[in-house]
């Protein structure tokens, strides 16, 4: 990864097929900041899309595998990349506001 692209943010549109919304979502190097890394426990696997140079640590098998499933649709183009998001991290989460608390 180079220095340039580890220091930018990248910006990333989320598109829908219809023009009912938009989102734009800002991907700050210093903001992710995994409290474990990931240590190949649930198998081997090499990522290359995710969007950071380290990921956050797997909950479980089937989130290992989904990973796995995003990053070959990225290789192949069909994705530009992915992100493991940081599970309840002031600052550096994304979660959606529900009336009684976030999902």
């Amino acid at each position: 990864m180079s220095l340039a692209r580890e220091r930018a943010p990248r910006n990333a549109a989320i598109r829908p097929r219809s023009n009912l919304f938009s989102v734009s979502l800002e991907f700050h190097p210093q903001a992710y900041a995994p409290s474990r890394d990931y240590d190949g426990r649930f198998g081997h696997f090499d990522f290359r899309k995710h969007i950071y140079g380290r990921m956050d640590d797997f909950d479980g098998k089937k989130e290992f595998e989904c990973a796995c499933q995003l990053d070959r649709l990225a290789q192949q183009g069909r994705i530009q990349f992915w992100v493991r998001n940081l599970v309840r991290r002031d600052g550096s989460s994304f979660f959606l506001q529900k009336a009684d608390g976030r999902f």
